[in-house]
């Protein structure tokens, strides 16, 4: 716990000696350059930052909920690019990576990251209108390169986000066509990282025209980014092993069809590919692998949102529609005694053996949503939803080119099957009754009905031969919301809710019993498990959000309790070296959340926050030594500090310094005494800092230098006690070019 303090006074001297350092700046007679083009004024609509997290539009400080708005310009002032190099700054969020298995940890609501076969989402991830979580696979992590903001809601959002979103959401808003003006932007950076050979390299543009002024407006954007390794093979010699190169873009058609009508038409595109994972043993920046484990993901997502706005309600249409592929290659080498156990074969320990997964994945969904505008005495919003997807979760240990397995084939070693078609029909609304101008009741509900078909299969030596089976079922599910909501003054507000999160369950492919019998049966199982149940919380939360001092300063406090039934977990099975999904029993999380903004000069702006998760098992089915455990990849402690001092240089030239700090605390990898690899990982913290110059107001040079003090991070740790890393220090130069 020192070391967050520790952190937090040396970022937060290095910010008072920022805006100290420039007090004499402030005064001269240009003014600085937040009192040139951020006036009094705009600090003040800057403060009343707008969100939609709650389906409608708001001012952030009058949303009765935990929300977090990050705008496009912080992301690049923070040199974010992914979600673990800015969700980790948000109270209670966690974003675990475990190579190309990542999730999103709230409030300590997450079951795992990196088992085979992945447990659901606990957050939901939404790309404007559009969900794009994913049951089997990884967050989707999009490019931020036009990014209006990201608003992170904390807590369960059952009632308007649906199934996934449980711990909360997370909602990336792209830039929308503008319809009168022909703009653009240019920008990327080159720079060095610590431990590699290779560069730091990105480019992106942007183009905004009006093909029709104030009738439709045209936005495309196109990025490039490389990432070097800086992981070596200490067993083949192969170096910066880890690098990866990202291919993004979209396109964007806005129609104003008519008063009050629009038509939003968007395409993205993502191309992720990766040399090899961000594994090293522990200790160092080192790994010897026999095998090299490259991957790629590739996604399109394809949206049609229509808004009509009626006066008394407002109407929303949402179409969306996600085709993901992706496909990874592990290193497999620890089957190798089991495959000469099994197969009486004499591969020698170190063979190369790659074990592969692909994960294709479709959904379309649907919604509709209508919402009362203006002031009544009773706010209503209703809608529908429809989802139908299709998932493969295919696995298999490649053979070719493997001497004594190559003729037995991928099917004859091990192969494994699991395909599952989903359909969603659900219904919900929320009902506001503003009891007094500045007190007001909601409750909303949402009940879907979910339709779900399994397809299992699996062969091989280590399978014991072919099996495989088929099932289908439903299940009807309701979640609840109860909100009350107290505005004390127009600055400060109260607020106190009690709402569900729930996650659907399916079907798992299933493990070889012959060789798993003995693990299964410390579970209490006779057989191979092929599916797993829903599970579902209560989260109860009370909070206040203020405005104090003239605008100035935002001080916003949150504490919730959560119960979680029937957790789903995925469990590793140690002797034979597979794992499964169970619903092992219940959970509780705990803890508060302290978000403070200060805008004490027009030209100074500092922003923190602190929190606490205290999250455990409660009940383990059949295992009462998991009991009390904490639940892992959640950290105890968080906080978050920045400063950023603009200032002027000449009349047409400003400048700006600008430092962040990020700690996270200790947290567990795995469950306690689920593995010799589970313990507590170290807590870390991470500093950033960026200096600059702004040219007539349209160039943007700067220098950043990411983990300044070049900690080594281990987000994660596997259960082979491999270390997961976060970058080094990267030092590099950017522009960025407005016209």
């Amino acid at each position: 716990m020192g070391q967050v303090f520790r952190g937090i006074l040396l970022a937060g001297t290095s910010a008072w000696l920022i805006g100290f350092g420039n007090s004499a700046l402030a005064q001269n007679d240009n003014g600085v350059r937040g009192a040139r083009d951020k006036t009094e004024e705009g600090t003040q609509n800057q403060n009343e930052i707008i969100v939609t997290a709650l389906r409608r539009t708001q001012p952030l400080q009058d949303v009765p909920a935990a929300v977090t708005s990050i705008n496009g310009d912080e992301l690049r002032g923070r040199g974010a690019n992914s979600f673990q190099s800015y969700l980790n700054a948000v109270p209670s969020v966690y974003f675990a990576d475990n190579g190309r298995r990542t999730r999103v940890s709230i409030r300590g609501v997450v079951s795992d990251v990196g088992g085979d076969p992945p447990v659901g989402a606990t957050t939901a991830i939404y790309i404007d209108e559009a969900p794009v979580t994913e049951l089997e696979a990884s967050a989707f992590d999009p490019s931020l390169d036009d990014v209006q903001s990201v608003e992170v809601l904390r807590g369960p959002q059952g009632t308007l986000y649906g199934s996934g979103s449980m711990g909360g959401t997370v909602r990336v808003t792209l830039n929308k066509p503008d319809l009168s003006r022909f703009t653009g932007e240019l920008a990327g950076h080159l720079g060095t990282m610590k431990e590699s050979d290779g560069t730091v390299a990105k480019a992106s543009g942007i183009v905004n025209l009006p093909v029709m002024t104030d009738r439709i407006g045209f936005r495309a954007s196109l990025g490039y980014e490389h990432t070097p390794g800086f992981i070596d093979n200490s067993l083949s010699g192969a170096e910066d092993i880890n690098a990866t190169n990202r291919l993004s873009g979209r396109a964007a058609l806005l129609i104003a069809a008519g008063p009050g009508t629009s038509i939003y038409a968007n395409f993205l595109y993502q191309r992720d590919r990766f040399k090899g994972l961000s594994f090293a043993d522990q200790g160092g920046f080192t790994i010897a692998r026999p095998t090299e484990e490259p991957g790629y993901s590739n996604a399109k997502l394809f949206s049609v949102t229509i808004n009509h706005d009626a006066g008394w309600m407002n109407l929303v249409s949402a179409t969306n529609y996600l085709k993901k592929r992706s496909e990874e290659n592990l290193d497999g080498s620890f089957f190798v005694p089991l495959i000469n156990f099994l197969g009486g074969l004499n591969l020698p320990a170190d063979q190369g053996l790659s074990f592969t997964g692909e994960i294709p994945y479709d959904i379309f969904t649907q919604e509709i949503r209508l919402a009362s505008s203006g002031e009544n005495k009773l706010d209503w919003l209703v809608g529908g939803y429809f989802a139908e997807s299709d998932a493969t979760f295919r696995q298999y240990i490649n053979t070719a080119g493997v001497p004594g397995l190559a003729a037995l084939g991928n099917a004859g070693v091990y192969s494994s099957l699991l395909k599952t078609h989903r359909r969603q029909f659900a219904g919900f609304g929320e009902l506001t009754y503003n009891i007094l101008p500045n007190l007001s009741l909601t409750g909303g509900v949402r009940v879907a009905y979910l339709e779900s078909s399994i397809e299992r299969s699996a062969s091989g030596l280590l399978n014991g031969g072919v099996t495989g089976d088929s099932s289908s079922g439903s299940n009807t599910a309701v979640t609840k919301k109860f909100l009350l909501n107290y505005a004390a003054t127009p600055d400060n507000l109260l607020y106190a809710q009690a709402s569900q999160g729930f996650r659907e369950g399916s079907g798992v492919a299933p493990v070889p019993y012959s060789a798993c019998a003995s693990d299964l049966a410390d579970y209490g199982l006779n057989q191979s498990p092929t599916q797993y149940d829903p599970d579902k919380l209560w989260s109860y939360e009370i909070g206040s959000k203020n405005t104090l001092f003239d605008r100035k300063m935002t001080l916003n406090v949150a504490a919730y309790y959560i119960d979680w039934n029937k957790r789903q977990q995925t469990v590793n099975l140690n002797t034979c070296q597979f794992s499964t999904i169970l619903n092992v029993g219940k959970a509780v999380s705990k803890g508060f959340e302290i978000e403070l903004g200060l805008r004490p000069t027009s030209s100074l702006s500092l922003n923190g926050s602190i929190s606490y998760t205290n999250s455990k098992i409660t009940e383990f089915d059949q295992l009462p030594q998991f009991v009390d455990s904490a639940l892992p990849l959640q950290a105890d402690w968080q906080g978050f500090v920045s400063a950023q001092q603009d200032f002027v240089i000449s009349s047409s030239m400003d400048g700006y310094v600008r430092m962040d700090g990020n700690y996270v605390g200790k947290r567990w990898n795995l469950l306690r005494g689920s593995s010799a690899a589970a313990e507590k990982l170290d807590s870390y913290f991470l500093m950033n800092a960026r200096v600059g110059v702004v040219v007539n107001s349209n160039l943007d040079i700067s220098l950043f230098v990411n983990n300044l003090t070049d900690v080594r991070i281990v987000p994660n740790r596997n259960s082979q006690g491999k270390d997961f890393l976060a970058e080094p220090r990267v030092i590099a130069v950017a522009a960025r070019y407005k016209f």
